[in-house]
């Protein structure tokens, strides 16, 4: 386990999910559950019916495949995309609860990233970085021990 930086007291613990998190996974699960029982049971093709596999006559040209090709394979990729853009956000954004802005700073010996606004120095915050900071900031990281 890491060392904690120095300047964050021990009593501070990193924060916890909340109930609502596993509350909302319990009822997507619950859903999901529903909706595989309902598939295998509801009728008689069962859960090849729910993918969308469905049974056409021998005379017709259309595949079996056709409704599983253009129903539930591009939902789960549209899924999928949803997913990948929520992941991104919450990766890029700011650590902080609720602030919507771009996280381009680490603080914390790069445990956290967070934005101009929530920045623990003045200078940062202050939309003005100079040349003497960034200089500053290189001496101290080549000083530190590694």
């Amino acid at each position: 386990m890491p060392d904690r930086p120095d300047d964050v007291p021990p009593d501070v613990a990193p924060p916890v999910p909340g109930r609502r998190r596993g509350r909302a996974v319990l009822a997507a699960c619950l859903a999901l559950l529903a909706a595989v029982t309902w598939s295998v049971t509801a009728h008689p093709w069962g859960w090849l019916y729910g993918l969308g596999v469905h049974p056409y006559p021998a005379s017709s040209s259309t595949p079996w495949t056709y409704q599983l090709l253009s129903g539930f394979v591009p939902a789960l990729t549209v899924v999928s995309l949803v997913t990948l853009l929520a992941g991104a956000w919450r990766h890029l954004s700011c650590h902080v609860d609720g602030c919507p802005r771009i996280a381009r700073y680490p603080v914390a010996g790069g445990r956290f990233k967070v934005c101009r606004a929530h920045h623990p120095e003045d200078e940062v915050r202050s939309r003005s970085i100079s040349h003497r900071h960034i200089l500053a900031a290189h001496r101290a990281h080549l000083e530190r021990p590694s």
